[in-house]
């Protein structure tokens, strides 16, 4: 005798397409005017990343915003416990159910989708131009991406025991280990003197689990033109993902695959009673409970100390509190304070890790690596700030130090900065505050800090302070040669490359008395600026830069005289810069264009410059009005 049970009940299925129509009709029309009505009515369609390619981006909100509707809609019957009843006496095995509401809530996207697909090719088609890599690669993207959130989904009601638990889960656990470390990230910099950041890695794993990040940062190249291969009308663009783009894709893909299994043997051992618990898995419920707390901790301390401060007394307090909040959604009743040994034990722990922060028991404050253990350090951002703004590229810094005397200097600043924290016995007059992030990388890994002191001047001989590690930085002409990157720009016309010049003659003018710098715009009117282009003359005008930068006419700093960048004790006055463009597009073309901007002022001073300059255009700057 057959048995009356199935694995698919194909009534059930039409059923539920039906019932829940309004979600996938909604879908179909929104994308029908996105896609191919828009394309249709533009009357003309190509195969760029403003079109096809680029409408990804927008789909993965759709996908993300549509999977916990999808997922709620097919799972409803499970968080009631009438309707869960109802289902579990239907001739149909619990495998049975989950595969066709499971299928049916996928239908409501893929189905769509698919329509879309046709649609657009036909108007592209019908426009001619059809591109089917562009086609085809925005069918694969969508459906990858549809399959991942939605299985998410499914997996999330399968831990939810409410309708309304499954999109808060659904939401929390799309960005809570990016949420949670960026948490971490911001308590660690309020509390450590100069902590900088998470290493790099764990932001790179945090990734990983915010899919939507993940997706947005998807990349498309034109295989034609990464194979040297001109566009032309007869030869369309041929869109291919980039291979990291595709690892990410296909790692998605297995772990949507690896959801489904879950949810489909959580769904086989669910228990009916769950029905209108928050979490429907008796054993996660001390995870819910105790990572509410943690996170609560964390975040509202983190969000009272910016309004009454008290950081470590507030983390210890809102977790205490998070813990019975939980309890309370657990039990779903106000009388839970007599379940305080729970309490007492999360408050106890996180009081011992704020404790551990606070009182810097691993010495993270003060450690400053070994310049025999350095092999080269990194600095991200290096500069003084100023009384205005300045487009010296050397005074933002991100350059790399291999050599030993460089890593010295930035270990003795790095020191004296340690030195002056905290210290009330400043001497001289204020100049500003050096704001430095910097990354040691030894074979223990990497180190990275982060600050921002005051610097006076009047202290520049007086060894161990932060005026004098900052002078023997700025006097060491080499080193600031390198900064600016000259180094990389004289190695890089060794190959024959050509870089672009451009000098910039905007005048201005400055009154001490009025704290706004005033531009003037030249009484003639026309461009600012002009380029320089043939080879000679650009080689001619970087010879004359490294003479007077070497003579200290340009490019120079002092902690006395930091009322300007490159001028000497004296406020800018008729200031020009030079911006100089590195890039490899001069020697070849490249698809993912490398490029290096140096700009650095020239000062009245730098007369060799100047004096090269003004004698490649002779008369300009007597016809916009400025003087040489």
């Amino acid at each position: 005798m057959r048995s009356g049970k199935s694995y698919f009940d194909l009534t059930l299925f039409k059923k539920t397409v039906t019932r829940w129509w309004p979600i996938w009709g909604s879908y179909l029309v929104i994308w029908f005017f996105i896609l191919p009505f828009s394309l249709f009515v533009d009357g003309g369609v190509y195969m760029y990343y403003g079109d096809i390619t680029d409408s990804l981006n927008i789909y993965i909100w759709f996908a993300a915003l549509y999977a916990p509707i999808c997922a709620m809609a097919v799972l409803s019957h499970l968080y009631w416990p009438r309707s869960a009843n109802f289902y579990g006496a239907l001739p149909v095995k619990r495998q049975g159910i989950f595969l066709t509401q499971y299928t049916a809530g996928l239908c409501f996207t893929i189905v769509p989708n698919l329509i879309i697909f046709l649609l657009t090719s036909l108007v592209c088609a019908g426009q001619g131009d059809f591109n089917a890599s562009c086609m085809f690669g925005w069918l694969g993207v969508t459906t990858v991406e549809t399959f991942f959130f939605y299985s998410f989904a499914i997996l999330c009601g399968m831990l939810a025991g409410h309708v309304l638990a499954l999109p808060v889960f659904y939401g929390v656990f799309n960005c809570v280990v990016m949420a949670f470390l960026s948490l971490v990230d911001w308590i660690l910099e309020s509390i450590y003197y100069g902590f900088a950041s998470l290493p790099g890695w764990v932001e790179s794993v945090a990734k990983w689990f915010t899919p939507g990040y993940q997706f947005l940062s998807l990349d498309w190249y034109d295989a034609n033109q990464a194979m040297g291969i001109p566009h032309s009308m007869d030869l369309p663009y041929v869109f291919r993902l980039e291979r990291e783009s595709g690892l990410i894709i296909a790692v998605y893909c297995v772990v949507a695959v690896i959801m489904v299994v879950a949810a489909y043997f959580l769904y086989k051992s669910r228990r009916t009673e769950s029905a209108g618990d928050v979490v429907a898995v008796e054993h996660l419920r001390p995870v819910f409970k105790y990572g509410v707390a943690v996170c609560s901790g964390l975040f509202l301390g983190y969000v009272t100390d910016e309004a009454v401060g008290g950081l470590p007394v507030w983390v210890v307090v809102w977790t205490v509190v998070g813990y019975f909040a939980a309890q309370m959604i657990l039990d779903k009743s106000f009388r839970v304070f007599k379940k305080w040994h729970g309490a007492l034990i999360v408050g106890a722990i996180m009081t011992a890790a704020v404790l551990m922060v606070t009182l810097d028991v691993t010495g993270f404050e003060k450690r400053v690596p070994e310049i025999e253990d350095v092999e080269s350090i990194e600095v991200s951002r290096f500069y003084l700030n100023h009384d205005y703004g300045n487009s010296d590229s050397a005074d933002w810094g991100y350059f790399t130090l291999t050599d030993r005397e460089d890593i010295e200097k930035f270990i003795d600043l790095h020191k004296a900065i340690l030195a002056s924290h905290d210290a009330d016995d400043h001497y001289g007059e204020y100049a500003g505050y050096v704001d430095m992030v910097v990354t040691y990388h030894t074979d223990r890994g990497d180190v990275s800090r982060q600050y921002g002191v005051p610097v006076y001047s009047g202290r520049e001989n007086g060894e161990g302070s932060v005026a004098w590690a900052l002078e023997r930085i700025y006097s060491d002409r080499d080193l600031y040669w390198h900064i600016y990157g000259f180094d990389e720009l004289e190695e890089f016309m060794g190959k024959g490359g050509v870089p672009g010049l451009r000098y910039d003659y905007t005048a201005y003018t400055y009154d001490s008395d009025d704290p706004e710098m005033e531009y003037d715009y030249f009484r003639n009117g026309g461009s600012n600026y002009v380029e320089i282009t043939k080879y000679a003359d650009l080689q001619d005008v970087l010879d004359a830069v490294k003479q007077d930068f070497f003579a200290g006419d340009i490019g120079r700093r002092t902690v006395s005289a930091q009322a300007s960048v490159g001028y000497p004790d004296v406020a800018p006055d008729n200031r020009r810069t030079l911006e100089i463009t590195i890039s490899p597009s001069n020697i070849r073309e490249a698809y993912n264009e490398y490029r290096r901007v140096i700009t650095i002022d020239i000062a009245p001073t730098a007369e060799k410059t100047l004096s090269v300059i003004h004698g490649l255009l002779p008369g300009l700057l007597e016809e916009k009005g400025l003087s040489n």
